[in-house]
Formats: structure tokens, C-alpha cells, sequence
């Protein structure tokens, strides 16, 4: 006899119902989604999706925060150097946008912000915030070292890198692949970097 598959528990189809709302943004945007496409991506009816959420656009606030925590998880300790960590974070940040295409529309694009639900729209600035702290603090280090080149302005700075980051979280040809990708970032850090200086 062929083995039953367990039942998922509510935190566990919540958060498989989150991934598919991901999913679903990704491939066909905000605007395609309704209960039917998200029941069918999970395999389950229409009904059962609102056993879980009391409607879509909780669906939507709850695969914000599955979103935000890849984000928050993708952010580099502390422990590298300033320039390291920057760095690090391009190359992450990329890596994570690339593999889950909802993020694109939830960090790269203003619709995000006109389409979520209040809650879903504090929680993306949280991790906006978070992302800009971020950077604000590895470069005000590298300056305070003496690792920025002379007359740049870290705040100025913060701008390029996460300008970067969305410009090769969105590149989809060939020659933007890693190759590609490695060029670029090498190039950023070179222009934040005083002549001379380690990473």
C-alpha cells in the first residue's frame, strides 16, 4: 500500500501557501493572483486556503514577511571588512532576488508599495531599512579607516551599491552571468576603495 502523506500542520501550509503567493508574484505579478491560482500551486481547494488566511491580501502580508526573513537572512555578519561585507551582500542579494523572482517585484519595483496591504508595506520598509543600515554602516567604517576613496560621500555611495544590486538582480543575459556579475562588482569596489587599500 502506497504510504499517506503526513497532514502539515497550520504553521507548516501557511507557510507553503506564503511560498506559493511568492511563487506566483514572480511569474505573473500581483495582479494575477486570486485564491484559485494560489489553491492550485498548493494543491489544495480554494476553501481550504481561507482555513488558513481570513482572505488574499493576508496571503500576500504573510509572504511579505517569508520575504523578509530570506532578506534578513541574506545580510552579512559583521565580522568582515567594511568593503569585504559590501561586497558580500551584492553577491548575496543577487544570488537571493535571482532565485526567488517575487522579491524582484517586492524590492525592485514602487508597485509593490501600491499593491500591498498596509502591514505588508511596513514590513518591505523595515527590510529596506534594514538593508540601507546596513550598508550606511559598512561604508561610514570603511571611511572612518581611511578605505573610501578621497571626496566620496558614503551616503552618496550607498546609492551606487544599491543601485548595483538592483541592476544585476534584474540582468537576464548571458553576459550578465557570474562572469559578468564579478566584473561589476569588482568595479564597484574599486571606485568605493582608496588606491592601496585591502578589501
Amino acid at each position: 500500500m502506497p504510504k499517506t502523506q503526513a497532514r502539515r500542520t497550520t504553521e507548516e501550509r501557511r507557510e507553503e501557501i506564503a511560498r506559493a503567493v511568492l511563487e506566483l508574484i514572480g511569474e505573473r505579478g500581483a495582479g494575477a493572483l486570486t485564491a484559485a491560482r494560489i489553491a492550485e500551486r498548493v494543491g489544495v481547494t480554494s476553501g481550504a486556503l481561507f482555513r488558513h488566511f481570513a482572505s488574499v491580501e493576508d496571503m500576500l502580508v504573510a509572504a511579505v514577511e517569508q520575504a523578509a526573513g530570506l532578506v534578513e537572512a541574506s545580510l552579512p555578519t559583521a565580522e568582515a571588512a567594511p568593503l569585504e561585507r559590501i561586497e558580500a551582500l551584492v553577491h548575496s542579494r543577487v544570488d537571493l532576488v535571482r532565485a526567488h523572482p517575487g522579491l524582484a517585484w517586492m524590492l525592485l519595483s514602487d508597485q509593490s508599495f501600491l499593491a500591498l496591504p498596509e502591514p505588508g508595506v511596513r514590513r518591505l520598509s523595515q527590510v529596506i531599512e534594514a538593508t540601507r543600515s546596513f550598508l550606511d554602516a559598512a561604508l561610514e567604517e570603511a571611511a572612518s579607516r581611511g578605505q573610501l576613496a578621497a571626496g566620496l560621500d558614503p551616503a552618496a555611495l550607498r546609492v551606487i551599491c544599491i543601485g548595483t544590486i538592483h541592476a544585476l538582480a534584474r540582468g537576464s543575459q548571458p553576459r550578465e552571468g557570474a562572469h559578468g556579475r564579478t566584473a561589476v562588482v569588482s568595479a564597484l569596489i574599486q571606485l568605493l576603495k582608496q588606491p592601496d587599500t585591502k578589501p
